[in-house]
């Protein structure tokens, strides 16, 4: 008793004091973060609920929206999702979790973004030197989440985070946390999330050497001292979310979950996001989301040019089912979101428990 007790202190005060720092939060890191890939949302499900999902995340996208999600897994659970995100760039998110028993349950994800083959040009030759490169980025993590009493929850993920492009390359490290809470009141649930805190990344590799004469005015050196370009440290977008999630309908057939999320990204403005799903039987699911952004713009509001990309919504559906003379669950779930003048993302996810 006196444990439960202090769970739900512990997490009262956690999310209180999280919470009010964000309310508190100033808007003035803007493009001073790298691995921008790690603020893409995954999962068709998380997505078409616009990221209203950190209260009630169960499934093996938690290990990107709120970590603690993994500890109310009651068997293995794993998840393969795809982006067509913009500009033929496509982002992937691999992850599983693993129950054991009373110890908990552990995950893994990989997240990875790739941008394909690009030509080399120079000052000189802007068509292309006849050379290509690549860029691409990936994230590793392994999570534990477990259950402290029967309505809270907590999870971290340590992950490694790299960012490559042509010959050059940074790395850093960072931790997930979070936790989840069912009032058991009403059907409301809270979460609370800290993600991507970590060291700083710093770009190094053989692009950044360069052969330069370091005393020109003698005119006599010629350039062929080797040097490395000093390069800059960036913080990883480390964001606050915030949720919360009411059952606005539950019986034997129907469910309608409402989210309304806060999240706060260290390097942009607070932004509250909404979310809905409706689902008949636990079978066939419909989904929709939006923030605050797409609700200023459809009444009209003028919005910031830097606003503009944040103002869209999503929507989505999902189709859960048991496979015959099995205990495995097939899941599969879509999304689309609308980016404005980044046109939309499209997101397929498939899953299975087993």
């Amino acid at each position: 008793m006196f444990t439960k007790y202090v769970s739900q202190k512990s997490f009262l005060f956690l999310f209180t004091i999280i919470f009010s720092s964000t309310m508190f939060s100033q808007f003035d890191n803007a493009g001073t973060s790298a691995a921008n890939f790690l603020k893409i949302g995954v999962g068709g499900r998380g997505t078409a609920l616009s990221g209203a999902f950190v209260a009630v995340v169960d499934d093996p996208s938690a290990l990107y929206w709120n970590v603690a999600g993994i500890s109310h897994f009651q068997q293995n659970e794993i998840m393969f999702s795809h982006n067509d995100w913009i500009a033929d760039i496509n982002h992937s998110f691999l992850a599983a979790g693993f129950p054991l028993k009373d110890i908990g349950t552990i995950g893994i994800s990989v997240s990875h973004l790739s941008m394909g083959e690009m030509k080399v040009t120079t000052w000189e030759e802007t068509d292309g030197t006849g050379g290509t490169f690549s860029a691409y980025d990936i994230a590793v993590g392994i999570a534990y989440a477990k259950k402290l009493t029967d309505q809270i929850s907590f999870g971290i993920q340590p992950k490694y985070v790299s960012e490559v492009i042509s010959q050059s390359n940074a790395s850093a490290f960072a931790i997930d946390a979070g936790m989840q809470y069912n009032t058991e009141f009403q059907g409301i649930k809270l979460g609370a999330a800290l993600t991507n805190f970590g060291t700083k990344m710093r770009l190094q590799g053989r692009d950044t050497r360069i052969t330069i004469d370091p005393f020109p005015i003698a005119g006599s050196n010629p350039n062929d001292v080797v040097a490395n370009t000093e390069t800059q440290e960036w913080l990883l977008p480390m964001t606050f979310h915030f949720g919360i999630a009411i059952d606005a309908l539950r019986n034997d057939n129907n469910t309608l979950v409402l989210n309304l999320d806060y999240q706060d990204e260290r390097d942009f403005m607070p932004v509250p996001f909404l979310g809905a799903e409706y689902s008949f039987r636990e079978t066939v699911f419909l989904r929709f989301g939006a923030n605050g952004f797409f609700f200023d713009k459809i009444m009209d509001n003028k919005l910031d040019e830097k606003y503009v990309q944040k103002a869209g919504m999503s929507a989505g559906v999902g189709f859960h089912w048991e496979i015959p003379e099995t205990k495995i669950v097939a899941k599969i779930d879509y999304s689309y979101s609308d980016l404005n003048i980044l046109q939309s993302s499209q997101r397929i996810t498939v899953g299975f428990s087993f």
